[in-house]
């Protein structure tokens, strides 16, 4: 019987220029699917306003998912982190959801 239970958690650690520090729950299918769609950015270096609200709106998703029960708002995004940045953290954070994935339990 395969239990569930028995499953390992894993977490991401971040610090923010804060020096806070949160853990990052692997994300559920449906929010993983969700910051994808919002992530997908045609030209990087032509982003257009809405492509840079779709990166910061996947950023908050991805940050608030953390076992702090820390909410990280769009709002708090845009007057903390700049747009390189941004881009940097979805990437770091599709390199951990892509290893956990390739881990045994």
């Amino acid at each position: 019987m395969y239990d569930m239970t028995k499953i390992k958690e894993r977490y991401w650690q971040i610090r923010l220029r804060t020096g806070k520090v949160l853990n990052i729950e692997v994300p559920k299918l449906k929010v993983l699917k969700r910051i994808t769609k919002l992530s997908k950015v045609a030209d990087t270096n032509n982003m257009t306003e809405e492509d840079m609200e779709n990166l910061i709106t996947a950023l908050s998703i991805a940050l608030s998912r953390n076992r702090e029960q820390f909410k990280i708002s769009e709002q708090w995004i845009e007057e903390n982190i700049n747009i390189n940045d941004v881009q940097d953290i979805l990437n770091k954070y599709f390199e951990w959801v892509s290893d956990i994935q390739n881990l045994k339990n």
